[in-house]
């Protein structure tokens, strides 16, 4: 199954000639896919392209370097090294030295990112952008997590209730966005109209107390519900030429919400199970009846 699927990976990239492309490959659990995104990510490197795969997890990022030794770079935070020479993790040791000792293994890990096929957390490739250099192919594995992480890069707006006396029974995106019409702008209120304009009807609204400066006070929070138009954080380099995204569980709302087809020309490629249909049968397990006719019986 892994040839296939790489068989037709390599058709998707050949009829892209060159323009973004985004693959997004649904193969169910045990199909392969790590071999496939290594091997993506190696063929990357054979071309003189650079290559990241990412993961969600620090799980999933050790059983790549468990079954793959010695073809992947695994890039994680400084406190995540151990320092050799001071014996601490080498946040600590930079914190103390206000420098990187010579055998940092971090400092080495960074380094070895422009060389080599790297693995690491998208958070981490956040982090580190300004560090290492864009990659040309981003290989994304559990690619259905991409929907919350895309929503969580988007900072909400807050109106303080101590800055803008809004008022207290506004209950709608559109009666919020008469109101900061007719207020005089602020570079906050500015941003508050222009999510409600371009959001139009795809944000959440949430009055209540939050800490500021470690006191309660009174807040408004417009905070945006669709990854469509956020901020493509991953790929927002265009020097990012290839993203596949891989998940068991991949459709075409995955990479409409994730709003691929602003950005680049989408190619889905389905995989079947390997596991026979007998092998994995559906088994229903009755818990409750949740009828509106069973009140007060539901345990």
């Amino acid at each position: 199954m892994q040839r296939a699927v790489a068989a037709k990976i390599e058709t998707a990239l050949a009829e892209a000639k060159g323009a973004r492309v985004c693959i997004a490959v649904n193969m169910p659990t045990g199909a392969g896919k790590s071999e496939v995104a290594v091997g993506l990510g190696l063929w990357a490197a054979t071309e003189e392209k650079r290559a990241y795969i990412t993961v969600p997890n620090g799980d999933l990022l050790n059983q790549y370097l468990r079954d793959f030794p010695g073809h992947l770079n695994a890039l994680k935070g400084e406190s995540s090294y151990f320092c050799p020479q001071y014996r601490q993790t080498c946040a600590k040791t930079r914190k103390i030295k206000k420098g990187q000792c010579l055998t940092c293994p971090h400092r080495m890990a960074v380094g070895t990112c422009s060389r080599t096929v790297s693995v690491m957390h998208p958070l981490t490739l956040l982090s580190y952008r300004k560090r290492i250099p864009t990659p040309d192919v981003l290989i994304i594995d559990e690619a259905h997590t991409l929907i919350d992480f895309q929503l969580a890069q988007t900072r909400p707006v807050k109106l303080w209730r101590k800055d803008y006396k809004w008022p207290t029974d506004v209950a709608t995106d559109e009666e919020l966005l008469a109101w900061i019409q007719g207020q005089p702008q602020t570079p906050t209120l500015q941003g508050a109209q222009n999510l409600l304009v371009q959001r139009r009807g795809e944000v959440m609204i949430n009055k209540g107390q939050q800490e500021w400066r470690g006191k309660p006070n009174d807040c408004l929070e417009i905070r945006p519900l669709s990854a469509r138009k956020a901020n493509p954080v991953l790929w927002a380099n265009h020097k990012t030429r290839v993203v596949v995204l891989m998940s068991a569980t991949l459709n075409e709302f995955t990479t409409e919400e994730l709003g691929m087809d602003l950005h680049f020309k989408v190619v889905h490629i389905e995989c079947e199970s390997p596991i026979p249909h007998a092998a994995r049968p559906i088994i229903v397990l009755p818990v409750a009846n949740m009828s509106h006719q069973n009140p007060g019986r539901i345990q």
